[in-house]
């Protein structure tokens, strides 16, 4: 188990790790992309059961933070800078 929990976590800091880098390079469009148009479509969704974006957000908040292995404030942060963030915050709790 122990073994298998660092695997994990070496695979996704090497994703955030990868992802900074690609962002840095300007890669992200192609993914950005992909991410708006699978929200624009959750968001007709949505609208169509009388909820809204924020208010599903509010609704899970609780859950994302009981079951969130770190968190990272990245308010009024670079997609960059908040991607960095997150590698840091992984390599303190590894």
């Amino acid at each position: 188990e122990g073994r298998a929990e660092g695997r994990a976590e070496g695979r996704a800091e090497g994703r955030a790790e990868g992802m900074a880098q690609g962002l840095e390079e300007g890669r992200a469009e192609g993914m950005a992309q992909g991410r708006a148009e699978a929200l624009k479509e959750t968001a007709r969704s949505l609208k169509a059961m009388g909820m809204s974006l924020a208010d599903l957000y509010e609704e899970r908040l609780p859950l994302y933070e009981k079951w969130a292995d770190i968190t990272v404030d990245v308010e009024k942060t670079s997609i960059t800078k908040a991607a960095k963030k997150v590698v840091a915050a992984l390599r303190e709790r590894a």
